[in-house]
């Protein structure tokens, strides 16, 4: 399977040769239009209710980071985190450790070294866009992902492991539909790997629905349009936040991935 993504790969690259220019002009249009926003504040969190509880931690790329809220609270941690709470009657001890522009590697090079020592109940992980961004191919993608994953096992042996839906690059608004196209090709190559991948590793799962902002309008407030969803064209605003938090609760509610533990003084 990873050798016909990897040959659809150079077909793919082979045939944008000749739009390299016509890439690389809109490339720098859609870089300029993009504002730059700062990741989230304040990346710990405990919402209490109740006498049992769950650690999570959040580790990623920007939607993990925060980017397009002021703080984590506003961010799919705060969501999670809500959600679970108010659904259990868990107190939630949540943890961000993310960075805006890390591919996977970077991820199990800088990131997995900062989880604390402590055992956590669930690592909740997103990654794929600047993978998608960078035009990785498959390969690397495989690659990159599986050694995520052993360091994360290595790190955190007994807890459950559950990546988040692939980033939504084709519905971007801030890209061109040539860009839409391109990325959305290539990501959802990734969706497949690493669903692929997933179902080799007991303690590993995919939430492998791939997002859909029409659907998402059900539960967004009246007269919500898709540009909501976004905080500059590219990365959640709030409201995608809250949704998402929301959607990856029902998936971990589905797969029974939530485990409480008795608190300890």
């Amino acid at each position: 399977m990873i050798l016909i993504h990897q040959i659809l790969y150079w077909i793919f690259l082979i045939c944008l040769v000749p739009a390299v220019p016509f890439l690389y002009f809109y490339g720098k249009v859609v870089k300029a239009k993009v504002p730059i926003l700062p990741e989230a504040m304040n990346p710990t969190g405990l919402v209490e209710k109740g006498k049992e509880s769950i650690r999570v931690l959040l580790m990623g790329e920007s939607s993990i980071a925060g980017v397009g809220v002021r703080t984590h609270v506003e961010g799919i941690a705060g969501s999670l985190a809500k959600t679970m709470a108010a659904k259990y009657n868990y107190s939630v001890d949540w943890e961000v450790i993310a960075q805006s522009g890390i591919t996977a590697a970077k991820a199990a090079q800088n990131l997995v070294p900062k989880i604390p020592l402590r055992e956590f109940d669930l690592i909740v992980v997103g990654m794929g866009a600047n993978n998608t961004f960078n035009f990785h191919s498959p390969y690397r993608w495989k690659s990159e992902v599986t050694h995520l994953i052993d360091r994360l096992i290595q790190a955190q042996p007994n807890c459950p492991i559950v990546f988040l839906n692939m980033p939504p690059v084709h519905q971007l608004p801030a890209l061109p539909k040539v860009f839409q196209f391109l990325m959305g090709t290539l990501n959802s190559s990734f969706h497949t790997i690493l669903k692929d991948l997933t179902k080799k590793y007991e303690q590993v799962h995919f939430s492998d629905e791939k997002i859909s902002f029409q659907k998402w309008l059900r539960h967004a407030p009246p007269n919500s349009k898709i540009k909501d969803f976004f905080s500059d064209g590219v990365h959640p605003s709030r409201l995608t936040y809250k949704i998402w938090g929301q959607e990856m609760f029902k998936y971990l509610q589905s797969k029974g991935l939530i485990k409480k533990r008795e608190n300890q003084q």
